[in-house]
Formats: structure tokens, C-alpha cells, sequence
């Protein structure tokens, strides 16, 4: 029967707590905050003998800046709270970025839109000649 801490390090892999502790200084979110929160968590259970207090800034500069800046802006005094206000502020960004799209679409649908009906019209602008020709031409049917 296998110990725990055989299961444990078959599934984190082994290293000093120096290469973890060295490895969460310079984790960085890359991709969405769950992914960097899954990281975060799995070396800091081996960065023996950190606190709370001395993870929290850790986890925070290691978030994307468009979302540490406002997860900062809360003030979080805990890795949970910090943790929350992550994935709200990443939320936050991708309905965002989802409506912009949205917009920019449209708005390119509508210009191609103006565009094709423009070019379909059958009016034409007249020149000054015509102008003079047409106001010729209406007099002489009075």
C-alpha cells in the first residue's frame, strides 16, 4: 500500500521547497484565472513555511495587470478574497470584450450594409449642366 506522501509527490513531482518558493515568485497568469489559481495553489502547499500574508502579493502580481489592478483596487486582506475578485474581474472582461465584438460586427455589417445601398441606388448627382438643362426643360412645360 502506497503512502500519502508517495501518492503526494508521484502527483506534484518532487523538488526542494527553494524551487517552489523560487517557481511561485515568478508564476504569472497566462491564461484564465482558474488555470493561474490551480498553479498558484498547487506550489504554495509546497512552499513550506509562507503565510497568508506573505502569498497574497505574491498571487496578485502574478495576475494579469487588466485584472490585478482592479482586484488592488478592492483591497483584499485574504488568498480566497483575492481569489474571488479574480474570476469576477475576468468575467467582467470577457463580457466586455463579448459586447465589443458584438458591436464591432455590427457596426461592420451596417457600413457594408450603407455601402451596398449606395452603390445600388439608381440616383445619380447631377452635374451643373444637367442642373441648367433640366430647369430649361421644366420651364418649357409651363
Amino acid at each position: 500500500m502506497e503512502s500519502v506522501a508517495t501518492t503526494f509527490l508521484e502527483h506534484h513531482g518532487v523538488g526542494t521547497a527553494t524551487d517552489f518558493q523560487t517557481t511561485l515568485s515568478h508564476l504569472k497568469q497566462t491564461t484564465f484565472v482558474n488555470d493561474f489559481i490551480l498553479a498558484f495553489t498547487k506550489l504554495s502547499s509546497r512552499a513550506y513555511g509562507w503565510t497568508e500574508v506573505q502569498l497574497l502579493p505574491i498571487f496578485l502580481g502574478g495576475l494579469k495587470p487588466e485584472i490585478r489592478h482592479d482586484v488592488l483596487v478592492m483591497e483584499p486582506h485574504t488568498l480566497t478574497t483575492a481569489q474571488r475578485l479574480a474570476r469576477l474581474y475576468e468575467a467582467k472582461l470577457v463580457d466586455i470584450n463579448t459586447s465589443q465584438s458584438a458591436s464591432s460586427i455590427i457596426s461592420s455589417l451596417h457600413s457594408t450594409h450603407e455601402q451596398e445601398v449606395l452603390t445600388e441606388t439608381p440616383f445619380r448627382q447631377l452635374s451643373s449642366r444637367d442642373h441648367q438643362e433640366r430647369k430649361k426643360s421644366s420651364r418649357s412645360l409651363l
